[in-house]
């Protein structure tokens, strides 16, 4: 049974080497449990241990009498991986504001590329409630729709996945940080708006020197009440 846990990395190999060579693509079906065990030399029940852990993360799905498929179906995991790798690393608050930063500014870069019409007009009403609301949640929610609105459009599912692992450890703090921002002066609430109006009109018009000077404005805006 030892010996079936350790083998079942053979099959693993396997399956990762067929992707990277792309022998296989999304929606393929691999080789008999039979066939792969003949292949690989190692026991049915290792392989089927093997799948499973594929399974679960989302590389391969089991079609009950049919087979094994690579499935690609990941995006959850990886958020939940990200996150609790992010987390066991210790960093600070500054540190994962860094790798947020980072992660925005891809999706800067890639949005204009990707983004809906659907998507478009949601900024424009995030904005428009934005300064109409006097309600501080709403605001702060239209906010972080912004963001998030923004790295969903870039079309890239490991920006994303990285910015939405980046914001569950960040959460509280970036929901307080805010509130803290939005309670300054109406001046700085006008100059906060106008960040994000920028930001909006620059990914939206693939202006990308206009969306990056937004996006680096905000971050400086909001870095002296991070907590360290």
């Amino acid at each position: 049974m030892a010996e079936d846990f350790a083998a079942y990395e053979k099959l693993i190999d396997y399956v990762e080497k067929l992707i990277i060579d792309e022998d296989v693509k999304l929606g393929d079906k691999l080789a008999p449990e039979r066939e792969l065990s003949d292949i690989l030399g190692i026991s049915r029940n290792a392989v089927r241990t093997g799948l499973t852990v594929l399974e679960a993360i989302g590389v391969v799905s089991n079609k009950q009498g049919s087979g094994n498929y690579i499935a690609g179906s990941f995006d959850q995991n990886m958020v939940q991986i990200m996150t609790m790798m992010y987390t066991l690393d210790d960093m600070s608050n500054r540190e994962i504001h860094g790798f947020r930063y980072a992660a925005e500014l891809q999706a800067v870069m890639l949005a204009p590329q990707h983004i809906t019409e659907v998507q478009k007009k949601l900024l424009k009403n995030y904005i428009d409630i934005m300064i109409a609301s006097d309600n501080e949640d709403e605001r702060i929610h239209c906010d972080m729709m912004i963001h998030q609105t923004i790295v969903e459009a870039s079309g890239n599912r490991l920006v994303i996945a990285n910015y939405m692992a980046l914001n569950r450890i960040l959460d509280r703090m970036i929901r307080q940080v805010q509130h803290d921002v939005w309670l300054k002066s109406h001046d700085e609430f006008v100059k906060l708006h106008h960040i994000h109006q920028m930001l909006v009109d620059g990914v939206c018009r693939d202006d990308f020197d206009m969306a990056k000077k937004a996006l680096d404005e905000h971050f400086n805006y909001i870095e002296d009440d991070i907590p360290t």
